[in-house]
């Protein structure tokens, strides 16, 4: 449903992100009506309608966690770097093992915009390829792949004559590509 609407969460993951109990507490302090069978999976345990284990999702059905289906072709990070681990991460950036001998450099500053961390990165997850896989994915899954350059950080940088640093920076990126 979320798809169709453009929601970032569907009614299910809404109700987890508010809390099922506290959802139906809120909902019949109103006069609303709560369906029987949620009470009732509230009432055998079931405090949730996902939840997650060792990277893999799994929903309520019928009084037990089912788990739910996953495209082999869709790559899910966040279940990535839970069942495989990270390679090696810092404030900008990662770098995740996809299996078949391919990594993946994930962007993860503000609005995936790019600085220090992530050039620090980048050069690391080249020297990293070169030695042990075959080949580099840069991506993620952020609203944008990235906005560009950290522009703030470029002028505090600038501000305090550190410009020949990041200029130093971005030639050593683009010569290593």
């Amino acid at each position: 449903m979320k798809w169709g609407f453009g929601w970032e969460m569907g009614p299910f993951e809404a109700w987890d992100a508010l809390g099922v109990e506290k959802a139906i507490s809120k909902m019949e302090s109103e006069g609303k009506t709560v369906p029987a069978w949620v009470k009732e999976m509230v009432e055998k345990g079931f405090t949730s309608f996902y939840k997650e284990e060792d990277g893999r999702l799994s929903y309520y059905h019928n009084g037990e966690y089912v788990a739910a289906e996953e495209n082999p072709k869709a790559i899910n990070l966040k279940h990535l770097k839970k069942q495989k681990g990270v390679i090696k991460k810092n404030g900008g950036a990662s770098l995740i093992d996809l299996g078949d001998g391919i990594a993946l450099l994930e962007f993860h500053s503000h609005s995936n915009s790019i600085g220090p961390d992530i050039l620090q990165m980048i050069n690391f997850a080249i020297d990293e390829v070169e030695k042990n896989y075959k080949g580099l994915v840069i991506g993620n899954q952020g609203k944008n792949f990235s906005v560009g350059a950290n522009l703030a950080m470029i002028l505090m940088e600038a501000q305090d004559d550190n410009i020949w640093i990041l200029i130093w920076s971005f030639a050593n990126f683009s010569r290593r590509l």
